[in-house]
Parts: structure tokens; C-alpha cells; sequence
């Protein structure tokens, strides 16, 4: 999937008129989409942005000599203004050279939070709408503290039951897809996951943590989850726009299959679906 098909397939999936399966279930799906076409765009805007700096210095020390007494020549906050954007122009140049590392770390580390938004914002959707959701035998061991439980308002007492029905199972302390699988089998929900994608959302929530809590250096859980990694301990993680697609189109296989389920629950088939459209 593309990017530029991002838009085209979100309105697909709120179309109401072709499918008995509720809006509130295909949503979390939709948000994603739009999502990443929104860090898409910020992507293209940052990177064609950078870009232009690499021509800067020459212009400012243009405009500064247009401007400088032709006497007196450049003064000094001229040719501080000339050294600023050529010290810009070297970093452009760095970032362009290596390919975005930078931008590309934090966008993967934007996608984890997206999926991990996407499926518990789903599950607590499918706690509020879906009737069968209440009666599943998880959520008569967990206990909950009723003077907080009253204290929310409906998606956030969803949320609250999630966070219970994660801690009863051990979803924390599980890695990569298994984080959302143990929790949707709880609502009956849970299925195959082709090995690719399973391997590249596994890699992705090691990378991820590993730029979030190691300042990118490989640690040695990552060298264990991931021994297909090409990277020695210590050495930093550089993040490529392949890598960064790869990852990408992980998460929304991943939301394919899940949204998938969610269609055959309700009888339908969400590939069907989408090209009858």
C-alpha cells in the first residue's frame, strides 16, 4: 500500500452503505491511515526543507553583500548571519548525505504509538458497543477501585478495564505484536499473523525502545530479540527510509488483519469489501 492510496482507502472504510459492519469498529483503522498520510506529509515537508538549506549560505552572503555599505564591506552581524547558515547548510548536508536518520527515528517511533493507539482504542470501542464484549470471563477476575471507576466517563472506564485486563494477563511484559494478540484473544479476536509482519513489528518495538531508552546505541536485548539485525553492541541505530517503510507497511498489515477479523465476526469479508468499492 501507498501512501498516496491512504485517503482513498480511509473514506472506503467509513463507507456505510456496503457493509453492516459499524463505523465504530472500522475507525481505529481509518484514524491510522490518516495518520500516516499526516507524518507522510510532514516527512516530505521536512526533508524538501532541509534540502533547501543546502544552497542558503550562498544566498544570505548575496543578499548581506546587496545590503553592506560598499565602503565599510560586510559588518560583523552580516558575516554572523553567513557563518549561522552555513553551520545549517553542513547539518542539511549531513542529514541529506545519511538520509534522514534523524527525522526517520522519530517517525518510527511516532508509528509505534499509533498502532499501540489504534489497538486500544479498538478494543475499548469494542468494550463500549459490542454487547458479547462484557461477558468474557477476564473481566469477572479483574477488581477495580469503584470510586475511580465512577469518577470516568464511559471510553475512559473502557480504558481502565483495559489497562486491568493487560496487568491479569502479563501484556506488559509481552514484545512486539504478542502485546496486542494476548488482549485481543481475550474478546475473541486474536489470529494468524503472517511471519513477515511479525517479524517487523517485533524489530520495530526493539528499535523503538532501543532510540528511546538507549539514545539509539544497540543494546544487548536488542543483539537477543533480534539476531537477523545487522548492528554490533553500541553501535548506533540508523534509521533509513526503507527501514521506516518496512515498519510502516507492517503496522498496516497488521491493521488489515486485525480490521479483517473485525469483518468476519461480523460475516463479511473486508477484502471484499474494499474492492467493491
Amino acid at each position: 500500500m501507498k501512501i498516496d492510496d491512504y485517503n482513498d482507502n480511509m473514506a472506503k472504510t467509513q463507507n456505510e452503505g456496503k457493509t453492516d459492519v459499524p463505523l465504530w469498529a472500522r475507525a481505529p483503522y481509518s484514524d491510522v491511515l490518516e495518520m500516516f498520510g499526516q507524518l507522510s506529509d510532514v516527512l516530505t515537508i521536512s526533508t524538501q526543507g532541509i534540502r533547501a538549506l543546502l544552497g542558503m549560505p550562498g544566498l544570505v552572503e548575496a543578499l548581506e553583500k546587496l545590503n553592506a555599505d560598499p565602503n565599510e564591506g560586510l559588518m560583523d552581524e552580516s558575516k554572523k548571519k553567513i557563518e549561522y547558515a552555513e553551520r545549517l547548510s553542513q547539518l542539511a548536508k549531513h542529514e541529506v548525505e545519511a538520509d534522514f536518520p534523524l527525522l526517520h527515528s522519530q517517525a518510527i517511533v511516532t508509528i509505534w504509538g499509533y498502532l499501540e493507539g489504534a489497538i486500544y482504542n479498538f478494543v475499548a470501542s469494542w468494550i463500549q458497543h459490542q454487547p458479547s464484549a462484557k461477558r468474557v470471563p477476564e473481566l469477572n477476575k479483574i477488581k477495580i477501585r469503584l470510586v475511580e471507576y465512577e469518577e470516568l466517563d464511559e471510553m475512559e472506564r473502557c480504558h481502565y478495564l483495559i489497562d486491568l485486563i493487560q496487568v491479569d494477563i502479563g501484556g506488559s511484559y509481552k514484545k512486539g505484536v504478542n502485546r496486542f494478540e494476548g488482549l485481543l484473544n481475550v474478546f475473541g479476536l486474536a489470529g494468524q499473523v503472517a511471519e513477515e509482519t511479525k517479524k517487523n513489528l517485533y524489530e520495530l518495538y526493539e528499535v523503538r525502545n532501543v532510540i528511546v531508552h538507549r539514545h539509539s546505541k544497540a543494546d544487548r536485548k536488542l543483539l537477543e530479540a533480534c539476531p537477523w539485525f545487522d548492528i554490533e553492541l553500541g553501535e548506533k541505530i540508523i534509521v533509513t527510509r526503507e527501514m521506516y517503510g518496512k515498519y510502516m507497511h507492517a503496522v498496516m498489515d497488521y491493521m488489515t488483519e486485525v480490521l479483517d477479523r473485525v469483518f468476519h465476526f461480523y460475516g463479511e469479508d473486508f477484502r471484499g469489501f474494499m474492492t467493491s468499492l
